[in-house]
């Protein structure tokens, strides 16, 4: 496997002040250091083994001017960097260098792909090629109601899916689903799985294959200009107490328009309301139950917005997940439907 695990996640926005204060005092994060270079400063935040660096400055910029604030880094940790970096040269990659000195692989839109090793130490908290500076006091492994990156969701021009999915599983060794495809309201959409041997690294990718409508994901595409980053999905214990924990300081969470029934769901109604109520939606993968609660994007443009996913046998990210990703942001596109 060349590559492990989704070893960071990079958010660039416009006002980094005002968008660590939200993943700190609503989400639970942790500031656990800060970087400072020549063209932009960085916040390295970290709850369970999430990694999520939030970056400002001109060298920012462009990517904010084109795309608005969002994932511009999937950092991804690698057995062997230059066999990578190599693999993605001979697939016709235009590989980079980045300020930090790592290699840098083109991914989607304005996304790329650092390659970065394999952490010498499990736990290692501060990610290679940046001049940290330590949080006093910040424990070594934050604790919080998040545990670890569930998996990315991305939505993809059509032209790009296919080679994209492809890319990942011959540079990156990642497994591949089968293409599914599913009839959403007026659009048809394809969603693709690609996953590595860790839990973290899964990218549900996506695209919209036919239809007359005007939907979420054409909403994303516009917003976005182009493909990009639609959620990081977080693994939580428990979806339930985590969304009204979360909602209650400050995260606004989406209607989940496709709730699941009771005998689907195989819990008690009772139960099932109270999931009903605070906007998870359940689902049963043929494993076990699937529970979900998406949020309102906190930031300007409206791309990127954040997931949380309780899993009690579920292993998939199949049609019912999809479904109700779709179900949730479109009713807000289109609230008369």
């Amino acid at each position: 496997m060349a590559v492990r695990d989704v070893a960071y996640v990079e958010l660039y926005t416009k006002d980094k002040i005002s968008t660590v204060d939200h993943l700190v005092s609503a989400m639970g994060f942790t500031r656990v250091a800060d970087s400072v270079e020549v063209d932009r400063s960085s916040v390295l935040l970290r709850q369970g083994e999430v990694l999520l660096v939030v970056t400002s400055g001109w060298g920012t910029w462009k990517f904010l001017d084109d795309h608005g604030d969002g994932i511009a880094d999937i950092a991804v940790a690698c057995e062997d960097v230059p066999t990578t970096r190599d693999a993605a040269l001979k697939a016709g990659a235009n590989v980079t260098t980045s300020p930090q000195g790592n290699p840098v692989v083109p991914a989607f839109g304005g996304v790329h792909h650092t390659l970065v090793p394999v952490p010498a130490r499990a736990g290692d908290a501060l990610p290679a090629g940046r001049r940290w500076t330590p949080t006093p006091g910040a424990p070594a492994v934050p604790g919080g109601r998040v545990r670890l990156l569930d998996h990315i969701a991305v939505h993809l021009a059509r032209d790009g899916f296919a080679d994209y999915a492809a890319f990942c599983h011959e540079v990156f060794g990642f497994s591949r689903s089968s293409p599914e495809r599913l009839g959403l309201g007026d659009r048809v959409m394809d969603s693709v799985i690609v996953r590595g041997a860790s839990r973290s690294a899964a990218f549900v990718l996506t695209t919209v294959a036919d239809g007359p409508g005007f939907g979420e994901p054409d909403v994303f595409l516009d917003r976005n200009d182009g493909p990009g980053v639609q959620r990081l999905a977080f693994l939580v214990d428990d979806v339930l107490s985590t969304t009204r924990e979360f909602g209650e300081l400050g995260v606004r969470f989406l209607h989940a328009g496709s709730a699941g029934d009771a005998p689907a769901a195989g819990l008690p109604e009772d139960e099932l309301a109270a999931l009903r109520a605070a906007d998870v939606a359940v689902h049963h993968d043929g494993r076990g139950l699937l529970m979900e609660s998406f949020s309102r994007s906190p930031f300007e443009r409206e791309t990127l917005s954040f997931q949380l996913v309780q899993r009690l046998g579920a292993q998939g990210f199949g049609a019912a997940g999809v479904r109700a990703q779709y179900d949730a942001l479109d009713e807000a596109v289109n609230p008369a439907r």
